[in-house]
């Protein structure tokens, strides 16, 4: 099976889900809750979770940071000879 296959049957799973919550509340709360809109498109047919425009909206740049080198690494050079002295 493929990534966007499972990734499309993931969706699918999600969107049922979301309805089956919206039955129980109805059942068990009394009413119907309030529902939610998309943020990514506005549509109040499904969420951001599940929306469509998803895949073609900008994603998040992925910052990353260097990892600091340690505090005594030229000391350490020092020591085990690696450097001058």
């Amino acid at each position: 099976m493929s990534i966007e296959s499972r990734i499309a049957a993931a969706k699918e799973l999600i969107r049922k889900r979301e309805e089956i919550d919206q039955q129980l509340a109805e059942l068990f709360a009394g009413g119907t809750p309030k529902k939610q809109k998309c943020s990514i498109c506005g549509s109040m047919e499904h969420t951001a979770r599940t929306c469509p425009q998803k895949s073609s909206a900008t994603p998040r740049p992925q910052t990353q940071t260097p990892l600091p080198s340690p505090p005594f690494d030229a000391l350490s050079r020092l020591v085990d000879g690696d450097g001058s002295a």
